[in-house]
């Protein structure tokens, strides 16, 4: 390409995204379960399962809008927290809308609870990122024997 040096890479554009997610569990000692969804196949090939959640319409607060995602992904009202921790990953080169791009996303998690009587978990959202929800064992999610993604396990 005329106009760049020789060995100089062209710049990725630059990407961010914001999510908020919850960490919901129920029961205790060996029999507490976590709240997971599982991602679509649209999303990866991979079995993978990640916290429910997603991302922030714009202007939207991120209280209101892990309300809104665990109900899409799960079917189950949620209340969250105060607080919230802050996670930041950075991907120089990911894969996005089909092409390569400079990725940087910033995931907001609450502690989140749902109703005791809540029923079981399931999809409402059509055409979504999320293809199921289930409540999984914490242990086998600790001792790694569910597939997620790397935000669960942080």
């Amino acid at each position: 390409m005329a106009g760049r040096a020789p060995g100089r890479r062209r710049r990725l554009p630059e990407v961010q995204r914001v999510g908020a997610y919850a960490v919901i569990l129920r029961g205790e000692g060996e029999r507490t379960s976590i709240l997971l969804s599982r991602l679509a196949e649209s999303v990866t090939s991979d079995q993978l399962w990640t916290l429910p959640g997603g991302g922030l319409d714009h202007g939207e607060d991120p209280r209101d809008a892990v309300v809104r995602e665990v109900y899409e992904e799960t079917g189950l009202p949620v209340t969250v927290g105060e607080t919230a921790r802050v996670y930041s990953v950075h991907q120089a080169r990911a894969w996005r809308f089909g092409r390569r791009v400079d990725a940087h996303s910033l995931r907001i998690v609450y502690d989140g609870w749902v109703p005791h009587d809540a029923p079981d978990p399931h999809t409402t959202e059509i055409g979504g990122s999320t293809a199921e929800a289930a409540w999984i064992l914490l242990d086998d999610v600790v001792a790694g024997c569910v597939p997620t993604v790397t935000l669960v396990r942080e």
